[in-house]
C-alpha cells in the first residue's frame, strides 16, 4: 500500500447508534422524520487497482451511515421482487430523506445469503426456510436501488455464526454446518464456525470475494461477532495440534493470531475488488482482546488489515465504569 502508515477513521458508533435508533422506527414508513448526524468524512488513498467511484466516494462524500439487520429483514417482504423492491424502495428513501450517505445491511447472517452464492444457502429470511430460493436476488435489487439513490451500499458479513439463540429453526443440507461438520463448534446454544482452522479463513474470505466480484458494493463490513467463547475446549484440539507441532504462543495470542488470518485475508479479498472493509468491534478494548481475541492494537498498527473502525459506542464520551474511565478511548 502506498502510504506510510494505516489509515484508519475511528468513527464513534455513539453518533451512528443514535442514528441507528433514531431511524429504525420511520425506515418502513411513508413519511421520514428525524435527525441527521454527519460522522467525519473518510479520506483514504486509494490503493492500486481501487475503482474510481469507490475511491471518490472514500475521499470526498461524508459518512453518515445506517445499519439494517437481519432483523430488520423480518419486517421486508419477500414474497416477490415487486413486493421486495416496493419495501426497500421505502426504506432508502427514507435514508436519503434523512441525510443517510452509507446503507450497511446484513446480507451474511447465520452462515446464508441473502443472494445466490456458491459458497452459501440462501437465508432463511428470504422465504422461511434456509436453503430456499426467493426466486430473485434481493442483494441485486438493494444494490441498484441504493446506487440510483446516490447512496452506497456496504454488505456485512458475520464470518462465524450459523446459529445462535434457536435462530434459524432449522439449517439447510446444503450449508457449512451439514457439508463440514468438522469446521463447526456448538457453544451457547449455537453453532460456529472454528477460527482455528485454515479452511474456514479461507471460505470466510472466498464468500468476501465472491460479493465483491459478483455485486458493486462499496464496502464489506464484520460487526464483533468472533470467537464466541473463552473455554479452552471450544478449539483444544487444534492449539494441542499446534503446540506439538512447535508453536508457542499462549491460547489467548494464538488465538489474536487466528482472528487477525482471517481479517487479513478478508482485506485482501476485498482490496483485490476496489471495494473498502471495515469493522465495528466492541467499545471495550478488554473484550476485544482478551474475549472475543480481536486485536484491535494490531489492526490500528499495521497495515492491511482494515480501512476503518468504528468501535459500538453506546455511551457519552465521559462514561464511567464503577468510577473507571477505562471505557475512554484515546484517538490520535
Amino acid at each position: 500500500m502506498r502510504r506510510s502508515a494505516t489509515v484508519v477513521f475511528v468513527i464513534l458508533f455513539a453518533a451512528a447508534t443514535a442514528i441507528l435508533f433514531l431511524l429504525l422506527p420511520v425506515l418502513l414508513s411513508p413519511s421520514p422524520t428525524g435527525m441527521q448526524q454527519e460522522a467525519p468524512p473518510i479520506a483514504t488513498p486509494p490503493e492500486t487497482g481501487e475503482s474510481a467511484s469507490t475511491a471518490e466516494s472514500v475521499a470526498k462524500r461524508p459518512y453518515r451511515a445506517i445499519w439494517i439487520s437481519y432483523l430488520e429483514w423480518e419486517t421486508v417482504d419477500f414474497s416477490s421482487a415487486a413486493a421486495f423492491t416496493a419495501d426497500v424502495s421505502a426504506m432508502l428513501d427514507n435514508c436519503t430523506a434523512l441525510g443517510i450517505t452509507v446503507v450497511i445491511a446484513h446480507v451474511r447472517p447465520f452462515g446464508d445469503a441473502l443472494y445466490p452464492s456458491e459458497l452459501y444457502p440462501f437465508s432463511h429470511l428470504c422465504t422461511g426456510t434456509q436453503g430456499v430460493s426467493p426466486g430473485f436476488d434481493p442483494l441485486a435489487i438493494l444494490v441498484e436501488q441504493a446506487h440510483d439513490r446516490g447512496l452506497e451500499l456496504e454488505a456485512w458479513v458475520n464470518p462465524y455464526r450459523l446459529q445462535a439463540g434457536g435462530v434459524p429453526q432449522s439449517l439447510s443440507p446444503d450449508g457449512i454446518a451439514a457439508q463440514h461438520p468438522d469446521w463447526v463448534r456448538s457453544v451457547n446454544d449455537g453453532l460456529w464456525l472454528c477460527p482455528a482452522l485454515p479452511e474456514v479463513q479461507q471460505h470466510v474470505a472466498d464468500g468476501v470475494r465472491e460479493l465483491c466480484q459478483k455485486y458493486e458494493i462499496d464496502g464489506i463490513h464484520f460487526d464483533d461477532y468472533f470467537y464466541p467463547t473463552t473455554d479452552s475446549s471450544f478449539d483444544g484440539a487444534e492449539y494441542e495440534a499446534y503446540r506439538n507441532s512447535g508453536g508457542t504462543l499462549t491460547l489467548d495470542d494464538w488465538r489474536r493470531d487466528n482472528v487477525s488470518a482471517l481479517v487479513r485475508l478478508c482485506y485482501q479479498a476485498a482490496h483485490s475488488c476496489g471495494v473498502r472493509f471495515g469493522i465495528a468491534p466492541q467499545a471495550s478494548l478488554e473484550n476485544n482482546r482478551n474475549v472475543q481475541y480481536s486485536d484491535i492494537d494490531l489492526w490500528l498498527r499495521e497495515p492491511g488489515y482494515l480501512d476503518y473502525l468504528m468501535p459500538q459506542f453506546y455511551w457519552g464520551l465521559e462514561y464511567q465504569h464503577n468510577g473507571s474511565t477505562e471505557m475512554h478511548w484515546q484517538i490520535a
